[in-house]
């Protein structure tokens, strides 16, 4: 039999790794934590103290929503398209926009483009979460990405939309925050594979908290 044509094959490795990943998870790991957060495994935490959790929607549930989200908003934002995969929320008492449009998330003042991120896997959803801790206002974002790779990347910005935290987990699950004498204000991520999957994968999740000294 003879070969395949070279132009063949690269038609196939396009396809395959078309995305950004290809399905193949981004290692895991902290390449940036300029504000030297601290982590520590959930079960740590005293009874009581969590005061928000916000899950992240299922398959379905999530089409629905972003289905919604276009019949109330449209498909774009400042010209960009999102197809339902819009956040809103405010931030020190001001509105914002967050969607993404390739491997880029985008952070919007009305219009106008505040901030852009490059994120290693593309995004299907994510969760916000204002949060004040060491005294100092942040925002932390948590988003799920591609979903054959199930992979996530949480960040925490500054006041003024920096990175000061950067971590790449397993897929986004859950994104809380909480108070205790402990630790102080925290937030926490639960990252890892869905209920749906066979329980070896689920043997995998993390529960993590996080927290300034």
């Amino acid at each position: 039999m003879s070969s395949l044509p070279r132009s063949f094959l690269l038609i196939m490795f396009a396809v395959i790794t078309c995305g950004g990943g290809g399905g193949i998870p981004y290692p895991p790991g902290v390449p940036l934590n300029k504000m030297n957060l601290q982590r520590v495994p959930l079960e740590s935490l005293e009874a009581g103290g969590i005061s928000k959790t916000l899950r992240f929607p299922g398959y379905e549930e999530w089409i629905a929503l972003r289905k919604a989200n276009c019949e109330k908003y449209g498909h774009t934002h400042a010209g960009i398209y999102h197809a339902g995969g819009i956040v809103f929320f405010e931030f020190k008492k001001r509105s914002y926009t967050l969607l993404d449009k390739g491997k880029t998330l985008y952070i919007h003042q009305g219009d106008t483009v505040i901030r852009k991120i490059r994120l290693p896997r593309y995004m299907i959803r994510a969760e916000v979460l204002p949060i004040v801790l060491g005294g100092k206002d942040y925002l932390v974002i948590y988003v799920d990405q591609q979903a054959t790779s199930n992979t996530s990347t949480l960040l925490v910005l500054d006041e003024n939309f920096d990175i000061q935290y950067q971590e790449h987990l397993l897929g986004a699950l859950a994104l809380g925050c909480g108070s205790s004498d402990r630790y102080g204000n925290y937030f926490l991520v639960e990252a890892g594979y869905g209920p749906d999957m066979k329980k070896s994968l689920q043997e995998l999740n993390v529960k993590w908290l996080y927290y300034l000294k």
